[in-house]
């Protein structure tokens, strides 16, 4: 399955970089983006590195028209079995650590949300740095269905979980409960993919968090108050288990690209 790239930025001024390690011999490309016109010339660096007078130039590339090429910053994971999207769910919980780097910003941690047409379930901290909890039908986006929490802390691991039991939705920092109101459904995911760290904007990804997340689990019912206490005393250690958990993300690979739902359920 194709992913999405991250939202397109462009920049101005002339940017370039080459491959970081080569070998005598062989090709080296340059990659350039440049909203001005520019020369490039290979140098070979004199004795004295602060002094370019004394570089020998051993090529130069004519003067080059700008073009200018967008890069795509920003990483999150995409999960490829997302939750079916004309399901309805009869209770669910988001959990997760989050260590935000910035609180300024739109940021998504985890859910299926493709705004503003395919808008379903979703955890995040808003424009304010407020930690939120998003549960609609997986159409439009419903603005009054965002139950918002407190800021979180700054650059510092806090436990944050979503519940929905059929009845009442409730928003929990640190094993206490922040803010919680009725609300009766219906939930379903709708057409969006599944993503950690990010959520979608007619497609491409946007809102990517700029920060840390750890342990990222969806159950299929609501946790109890003792529970969610007990798995922030537990300060992410022990992966999610047994009943109603449907999917739970260690993120303990550390390298590569591919993560691993421990639950079973891919």
């Amino acid at each position: 399955e194709q992913v999405p790239l991250p939202r397109a930025m462009q920049l101005e001024g002339l940017h370039a970089y080459a491959e970081k390690i080569i070998s005598a011999g062989d090709t080296i490309h340059f990659r350039v983006s440049s909203t001005v016109p520019y020369e490039l010339s290979l140098c070979r660096l004199g004795h004295d590195v602060d002094n370019p007078a004394g570089d020998k130039v051993l090529f130069a590339f004519p003067e080059a028209p700008p073009v200018q090429q967008p890069i795509h910053p920003g990483s999150f994971i995409h999960v490829v079995q997302g939750l079916p999207a004309d399901q309805s769910l009869a209770a669910l919980t988001l959990e997760c650590w989050v260590r935000p780097w910035r609180l300024n910003g739109w940021q998504s941690l985890i859910g299926q949300h493709d705004y503003p047409t395919a808008c379903g379930y979703g955890l995040g901290i808003d424009g304010e740095g407020r930690v939120q909890v998003y549960l609609s039908d997986g159409g439009i986006y419903r603005p009054e269905r965002t139950l918002p929490g407190p800021v979180l802390a700054h650059r510092q691991w806090q436990h944050v979980v979503g519940t929905w039991d059929g009845t009442t939705k409730s928003l929990w920092i640190n094993g206490k409960l922040v803010a919680q109101e009725a609300f009766a459904g219906p939930v379903q995911a709708g057409a969006a993919p599944l993503w950690l760290g990010a959520c979608g904007y007619d497609g491409p990804a946007v809102n990517i968090l700029d920060g840390d997340l750890a342990l990222p689990v969806i159950y299929d019912r609501a946790l109890s108050a003792e529970e969610i206490a007990a798995r922030y005393r537990d300060q992410g250690l022990t992966p999610a288990a047994g009943r109603g958990v449907l999917a739970c993300w260690p993120l303990a690979e550390e390298r590569g690209d591919r993560v691993a739902d421990c639950s079973g359920h891919g």
